[in-house]
């Protein structure tokens, strides 16, 4: 594994040789600033008559909603109590627009959810067709127990505990949304734009971040593709994975809290940090100056999901190839050591193609969600499996309604914060 750190901070001194180990190896670039809802298809060869084509189908298609997965058993099939972290877990799949908050034993605690005929007749984001998704691809539970929802693509809806809809805002949210320590809300969005800086001929997705108000209200907007076009890691965007028309793919974001903030790494309070699928890199951008000042590579590939914690420890979920199999991955950024593998071995029996979340527990356990296997684990750190989670739930696609193909499980969340405990 071979990874580079590129630092892009203006006038910032050259850094002593971090210790590495050798499974991690980092290289610093001390420069000066210059200033889907779809798993991606993997073939490239493009020119500018297909250029918008391409775009408009990376905004327009859907994520694969089921797996030929079969479980003899579904829900829980494991629990070591002593082991595992308590709380309840917040789940949802591919099967309908429902979250399901669940205990540690799979007893079902609350559900929320909306019917298809609540979202007829919604405005939708430019280039993306009708109707709205049946199901959502990220949620997030407030306190009181208001939910917030991404229709993947479309927008973001939030409902109140009995699931009746607050507001609905059609904003092209995608992929994922953080909620700040304060109660400020940012999600991934994104916009068709064309720019002369990039290789691809036409219109291409431009990777925004958007902060929205209680009421759903844009009142924040940083452009993630711009901040990269700006910084001395632009050369990135000539991969892409062969998809000129969707350079970054951009599919998770933390806003960085103070207790996370590293000046060793460059990584301060306020950053954003991004999981960028289509260049396998993590990208810190701040707010402040607009600029992308920080980037990983050669850690992962095709990677979700990546969150930064306390001690420079970042998590993420690596998806890689069929032939390797996916896993998620611990690494501590200060020494450059990858701290555990789930699965230690990685296999092409445990692959994602596309999704796939991983959660630092605070026993220091990992809850990690295999989308496409659906199916979710919580290990310790010996590597054994001290919870697991089977989708119970089947696909509602119309050529499917026969069959016992598994709904893609998106996430499944462990909640410990007391939120919902005022949902019993």
């Amino acid at each position: 594994m071979r990874a580079k750190i590129y630092w892009t901070q203006r006038a910032r001194r050259c850094l002593a040789p971090l210790r590495v180990s050798p499974a991690i190896v980092i290289h610093l670039l001390v420069s000066v600033s210059l200033s889907v809802f779809l798993c991606a298809d993997e073939t490239g060869g493009h020119d500018q008559s297909n250029q918008l084509v391409e775009a408009e189908q990376l905004m327009a298609l859907g994520y694969i909603d089921s797996s030929s997965t079969f479980f003899d058993r579904d829900g829980v099939t494991k629990l070591i109590e002593s082991r595992s972290q308590p709380g309840h877990n917040l789940y949802l799949s591919a099967h309908a627009s429902e979250a399901v908050l669940m205990d540690m034993d799979g007893a079902i605690i609350h559900t929320w959810g909306i019917d298809a005929d609540q979202l007829a007749g919604l405005p939708t984001p430019p280039h993306m067709p009708d109707p709205w998704p049946p199901f959502w691809r990220k949620v997030h539970l407030l306190d009181g127990g208001d939910l917030l929802a991404i229709h993947e693509g479309y927008g973001v809806v939030r409902l109140d505990r009995e699931s009746k809809i607050r507001w609905i805002v059609p904003n092209g949210a995608h992929h994922d949304l953080w909620e700040t320590d304060d109660g400020r809300i940012f999600v991934l969005a994104r916009t068709l734009v064309t720019d002369s800086r990039l290789r691809a001929e036409g219109p291409v997705l431009n990777d925004q971040i958007l902060e929205i108000d209680a009421k759903g209200k844009t009142i924040g907007n940083w452009s993630i593709l711009e901040g990269l076009l700006s910084s001395p890691a632009s050369k990135l965007l000539e991969s892409s994975h062969g998809h000129p028309g969707d350079p970054l793919h951009c599919n998770s974001i933390q806003v960085v809290e103070p207790a996370d903030a590293s000046s060793e790494l460059g990584i301060h309070e306020g950053d954003f940090v991004i999981s960028s699928r289509h260049i396998d890199a993590v990208l810190a951008y701040r707010p402040t100056t607009r600029e992308v000042t920080w980037v990983l590579t050669g850690v992962a590939t095709k990677q979700h999901d990546a969150r930064l914690s306390a001690g420079g420890i970042l998590t993420l979920f690596d998806n890689s190839d069929p032939e390797t199999g996916s896993r998620a991955l611990m690494i501590n950024l200060k020494t450059s050591t990858e701290l555990r593998s789930v699965p230690e071995s990685p296999s092409p029996d445990r692959f994602s193609r596309c999704c796939g979340t991983t959660q630092l527990l605070d026993n220091g356990n990992l809850l990690t969600t295999f989308t496409e296997e659906s199916i979710a684990v919580e290990t310790d750190p010996q590597g054994e499996i001290v919870w697991e989670f089977r989708n119970p739930h089947h696909s509602v696609a119309p050529q499917r309604i026969n069959n016992e193909e598994r709904a893609m499980l998106f996430e499944v969340e462990r909640i410990y914060t007391g939120r919902s405990n005022t949902l019993r």
